[in-house]
């Protein structure tokens, strides 16, 4: 009997996908001083249903192998438009999406590996981690 979720061709138990999250992504947003901004924006216009769980087992061992604390499987229905840049918040937890996996190339389902985002640290941080032109690599002095 296969009880699992989305097990090789088998159809799956939408049960399991129990939990509905957004799919946010960073955009250049105009306040009304005409000021522009980046802000996480809905990527998909709606909730999805989900299915969140934290890793186990070798996965957990091997992403702990390369220092990295809480890596959390979020498993949605296939979406071509899911991107390595975008975000997923369930609840008050904002979640910084790293690998993105397609079992089998079944296009039936994503395995979105993620990383809790810190308190503290903005979304924007991400997208300007590389240093400006006229700023040295280094930073300023003061």
């Amino acid at each position: 009997m296969n009880d699992g979720v989305f097990q090789n061709d088998a159809p799956y138990k939408t049960g399991h996908l129990n939990k509905r999250v957004t799919l946010l992504k960073l955009a250049e947003v105009e306040d009304e001083y005409s000021l522009t901004h980046q802000e996480l924006v809905d990527a998909v216009g709606h909730k999805v249903w989900a299915k969140i769980e934290p890793l186990r087992g070798a996965a957990y061992i091997e992403a702990h192998k390369e220092g990295v604390k809480d890596t959390i499987r979020i498993t949605i229905r296939y979406r071509a438009n899911v991107t390595n840049d975008m975000f997923v918040k369930y609840r008050d937890k904002l979640y910084t999406i790293d690998t993105i996996i397609d079992p089998a190339e079944a296009h039936a389902k994503l395995e979105l590996m993620c990383k809790i985002r810190e308190t503290g640290e903005s979304p924007a941080d991400d997208a300007q981690a590389e240093p400006a032109e006229n700023e040295p690599a280094g930073g300023t002095e003061l």
